[in-house]
């Protein structure tokens, strides 16, 4: 058996993710329960977002306040486009608001 070199990990996430977002794949909440609580974020950068998601799915009320007038922060303003295409990001950052999660930008 003749081996044909490595398997590029980056190149099945992006498939994966592509997939993903083209077909539409649904997370779930990870629980019906709603909390009362309300949450605030600062900043919408991965951390932040990532933040937001995981809470919003155990059912919190999250808001994020964004300095700039487009969440992602290093992901949007640090990573080239051929790297990471604008769409891309924007379509997972709606997947994030789809859950409820409310982003406010061009807050200081």
């Amino acid at each position: 058996m003749e081996k044909e070199g490595s398997v590029g990990i980056n190149n099945i996430e992006r498939f994966l993710g592509d997939y993903a977002l083209e077909n539409n794949f649904q997370f779930k909440r990870l629980t019906e329960d709603t909390h009362p609580e309300k949450i605030a974020i600062i900043g919408a950068g991965p951390a932040g977002l990532s933040c937001a998601y995981q809470l919003a799915r155990r059912g919190y009320k999250v808001t994020v306040f964004e300095a700039f007038s487009k969440p992602g922060g290093m992901l949007r303003y640090g990573i080239p486009d051929y790297r990471l295409p604008a769409e891309v990001l924007d379509k997972e950052i709606g997947r994030i608001e789809e859950f409820g999660v409310e982003i406010k930008c061009n807050h200081i």
